[in-house]
């Protein structure tokens, strides 16, 4: 398949990379697809809309997942989760996890960490009481937002 060289979004600049994701290929697909049909169908002008911006948003975030994935890269960072390996990885940087899970400024610049201790503070129950309760019923006490992760 061939693509254009910038968003097919008119007001929009951006370049379409030479390597689009798999997202961005599926985006395109769509918007190719009901491009042909968008003017036997008016039914489909709202698809055919939502398609057009789907690619538009795919090309920044595929922009955006180059640079992470860049970033990564020079930080050493994995690229993809190696699951063997990673009960060794979590070991090897054991120390600096639990640095990171004690340190009180780096948890109180978690939002999740603090909408947890938030639902804990605003809760009327007692851990005790939840004890043996099953999972659902556990995430169901806290406020829907409240999971740390």
């Amino acid at each position: 398949m061939t693509y254009p060289s910038r968003c097919i979004e008119e007001a929009c600049s951006d370049k379409f990379p030479e390597t689009p994701s798999e997202a961005l290929v599926q985006a395109y697909r769509k918007y190719t697809n009901l491009a042909k049909i968008k003017r036997k169908k008016v039914d489909q002008r709202n698809a055919f809309i939502l398609a057009l911006y789907s690619v538009c948003i795919a090309i920044k975030r595929n922009d955006e997942d180059l640079a992470v994935r860049i970033r990564a890269e020079e930080l050493g960072w994995p690229l993809e989760t190696n699951f063997a390996q990673l009960p060794e990885r979590i070991e090897k940087h054991k120390d600096e996890i639990l640095a990171l899970l004690n340190n009180e400024i780096v948890l109180s610049a978690s939002m999740p960490w603090s909408t947890f201790i938030q639902a804990l503070d605003k809760s009327t129950f007692t851990f005790h009481s939840i004890k043996g309760t099953s999972w659902t019923n556990k995430s169901i006490m806290f406020d829907p937002e409240c999971h740390a992760g």
